[in-house]
């Protein structure tokens, strides 16, 4: 499994988590159930982690992808300049 489809499912997963948890916070307070509400309210937030957790995972590999084309750029040009050829 690729990291895009891998952060794209886990990325899923915390919205779901999310939308679950505040659907039964929702039913718990309208059924004046403290416990369901609490219960609810920990599902939406463990999910809400989850989604930024792997958003950020996210940025900071394609951050590091994006430098290191950046260099290989520097470095072609680089070799390009010098009277070389670039691959």
């Amino acid at each position: 499994m690729s990291h895009e489809s891998f952060d794209a499912a886990m990325n899923k997963t915390g919205v779901v988590a999310t939308q679950t948890g505040g659907g039964i916070s929702l039913y718990g307070w309208f059924a004046s159930q403290d416990p369901l509400t609490l219960l609810g309210i920990v599902i939406a937030v463990a999910g809400l982690a989850l989604q930024v957790w792997y958003t950020l995972q996210r940025n900071q590999r394609d951050r590091a992808r994006e430098l290191r084309e950046q260099i290989e750029h520097q470095a072609k040009m680089h070799r390009f300049h010098d009277g070389g050829h670039a691959p």
